[in-house]
C-alpha cells in the first residue's frame, strides 16, 4: 500500500502516471476561471438576444456594431486563455507520460499561466458586466461576477508568480513557493 507524505511526492501508481501532482494542480483551477468565464459569455448573449434594448439606443442590443465589437474585442482575451489553457494541459500530460516532468520548473510554469489565465478571465467577466448594463444585476452575471473573483483569491492565483517564472527565465533554478526549496 503506498502512503503519500506531501504533494511533492510521486503518485502512487506505477508506471507512466508515477509524478508528482502539484504542477497539475494550478492548471486545473485555471479551468474554473475559463469556465466561469465562459458562463458569462453565454449569459450576455442571452441577454443581448433576449430583444434587449438599452435605453434610447435606436436598435436591439445583439444588432448593435459598437456591442458586437466590444463582445468581440473581449472574447479575444477568452479564446486567448483557453488556448493557453489547453497547451499548458497538454505540455503537462505529454511531460508526465514520458515521464520527464520537473515538479519545480513545471509548477512555476503552472503558477504563471494559472496567474495570467485568472487574470485575463476576470477582466473578460467584468466586460461582459460592462456590456450588460443594468440588466447584469439580475441575471447571473451578478454571480461569475462574484465567482471569479473568490476564484482569483486562491493560493494558485497570484501576480506573485510572475516574479518566479521571471527568475526562470533569467536562469535562476526553480523553487517550489510552497517549501521555499
Amino acid at each position: 500500500m503506498c502512503i503519500r507524505d506531501s504533494l511533492n511526492d510521486p503518485s502512487c501508481v506505477e508506471g507512466a502516471f508515477e509524478t508528482p501532482v502539484l504542477p497539475f494542480l494550478p492548471i486545473a483551477h485555471a479551468a474554473l476561471a475559463v469556465g466561469i468565464a465562459s458562463g458569462a459569455l453565454a449569459d450576455l448573449a442571452a441577454i443581448a438576444n433576449g430583444g434587449r434594448r438599452q435605453i434610447l439606443a435606436t436598435s436591439d442590443q445583439r444588432d448593435s456594431p459598437v456591442f458586437q465589437n466590444e463582445l468581440g474585442r473581449a472574447g479575444a482575451g477568452l479564446e486567448a486563455a483557453k488556448s493557453m489553457l489547453e497547451v499548458k494541459s497538454a505540455s503537462l500530460w505529454d511531460r508526465a507520460l514520458k515521464g520527464s516532468l520537473d515538479d519545480k520548473a513545471d509548477f512555476v510554469e503552472a503558477l504563471q499561466a494559472s496567474a495570467w489565465i485568472h487574470q485575463t478571465c476576470t477582466e473578460f467577466v467584468d466586460r461582459c458586466y460592462e456590456l450588460a448594463g443594468s440588466a447584469a444585476l439580475t441575471s447571473s452575471l451578478e454571480r461569475r461576477m462574484r465567482d471569479i473573483r473568490v476564484a482569483g483569491q486562491h493560493m494558485f492565483v497570484g501576480e506573485r508568480y510572475y516574479a518566479m517564472a521571471g527568475a526562470r527565465y533569467l536562469g535562476f533554478p526553480a523553487v517550489n513557493p510552497l517549501s521555499g526549496q
